[in-house]
């Protein structure tokens, strides 16, 4: 039996830009596992508690940094050796939120896992992505930013859900059934300042068209002294609302009245473009630094210790990604992305008809091994539809 003429193994075949995409990938961790080892000995003298178990910061530094030294550098197969076919039951990874090749997978599978759900509320509601920003801040006060603007979304939440009031605006007739907020830091680098935003999807009742008219001007339709967009009414309220949630004060009509502008929000009509939530916390930050590496391959030019330094401390227990209302409880983490899902029947008829041919042997390959029996020796590596999928994603834009 010719094992390149089953079709169906075609279907499930991995290319091997895939594995060179985790490659290049991977190929500025041992620049993060360093800056690990480095915070651990600065701030050795602190202890983790976490349930009953306590454990000394260094020590926890430490395993991350031999956590992510290994991602993506060995790869479980089932081979058979003579029919040159290997089956990828898994590839290592580390789940570390500076890890550009797991934080990419992962996006990648809760777009691809939560994208149906949002398209069948979308036959329902209407879907609107709410984009809201703060003033930039240095790393000195990021943690503290992004603590803030964390408890500010959950504090406007309850008005938009209705689980407290403000007289006179009736969020009511908003008919808001739930969102899905998520936090992105990026960076200014011509002034050393950090960025953090959220990207939301708000969940709202038909036909009450939230995004227009855009007419309303302001400080936020300029771009360096160049007028760029105008705002609805509707911008123009969560702009005030969200700017005294931020900033801790009483949310009444009229301190949203005596607020002469509050703080950039843009509301879009989603249209089925969901991929900004699902980004990770830190994807543009690092994708504009490894835009910057890759002009000289100098992986120096990449993220600094002192950035690390400053992202570790703002992201460290924090979620990044949460839902409200009708996306309460949804499991959005990445630990859930980790769970094995049954082979489905043609996976098990494939191996059926391998075995037929010959005894396969289980081995952990190595990632450049891999590379290799792919591009020059012509061997064919198949999976299970989401491993393929999450292989398959490393070759898309990291923004």
């Amino acid at each position: 039996m010719d094992l390149f003429d089953i079709s169906k193994l075609n279907t499930y075949k991995t290319s091997g830009k895939s594995f060179c995409d985790m490659a290049r990938r991977i190929r500025i961790n041992p620049l993060i596992a360093d800056y690990y080892e480095q915070l651990g000995s600065d701030y050795d003298d602190l202890l983790v508690t976490r349930g009953f178990n306590t454990t000394d910061f260094q020590t926890k530094c430490h395993r991350r940094a031999e956590r992510i030294l290994q991602c993506g550098r060995t790869v479980s197969t089932s081979t058979w050796k003579e029919s040159k076919v290997h089956h990828i039951k898994s590839v290592q990874l580390c789940a570390d939120k500076f890890c550009g090749n797991c934080q990419k997978q992962f996006a990648n599978r809760r777009e691809h896992r939560y994208t149906p759900l949002l398209n069948v509320l979308n036959e329902k509601y209407d879907l609107y992505h709410v984009a809201l920003t703060v003033p930039n801040c240095t790393g000195f006060f990021l943690p503290d930013t992004v603590g803030k603007i964390l408890k500010a979304f959950g504090k406007m939440m309850k008005f938009f859900l209705c689980r407290k009031k403000i007289r006179g605006l009736p969020f009511e007739g908003l008919g808001c059934r739930g969102a899905i907020r998520s936090l992105e830091i990026t960076m200014n680098e011509s002034m050393s300042t950090y960025h953090p935003h959220l990207h939301c999807m708000f969940v709202f009742r038909k036909g009450i068209n939230l995004d227009k008219p855009k007419v309303f001007t302001n400080n936020f339709s300029f771009s360096k002294g160049r007028k760029v967009q105008q705002f609805s009414a509707f911008e123009v309220l969560i702009q005030k609302l969200w700017r005294l949630c931020f900033d801790g004060d009483k949310v009444t009509k009229a301190a949203i009245e005596d607020l002469s502008e509050g703080y950039s929000c843009i509301v879009n009509y989603a249209d089925g473009n969901y991929h900004q939530i699902f980004k990770y916390a830190v994807a543009g930050l690092l994708a504009d630094k490894k835009k910057a590496m890759r002009k000289d391959g100098n992986v120096q030019r990449g993220l600094s210790y002192t950035e690390f330094k400053d992202l570790y401390f703002a992201l460290e227990n924090r979620r990044a990604l949460q839902g409200y209302g009708c996306f309460y409880g949804l499991k959005l983490d990445e630990a859930e992305l980790n769970a094995d899902d049954a082979a489905d029947e043609e996976i098990r008829s494939i191996i059926h008809s391998l075995n037929g041919i010959e005894e396969c042997m289980y081995s952990k390959e190595k990632l450049r091994d891999v590379i290799e029996n792919i591009v020059i020796k012509n061997h064919v590596y198949f999976s299970d539809k989401d491993i393929k999928s999450n292989l398959e994603s490393l070759a898309e834009d990291d923004t």
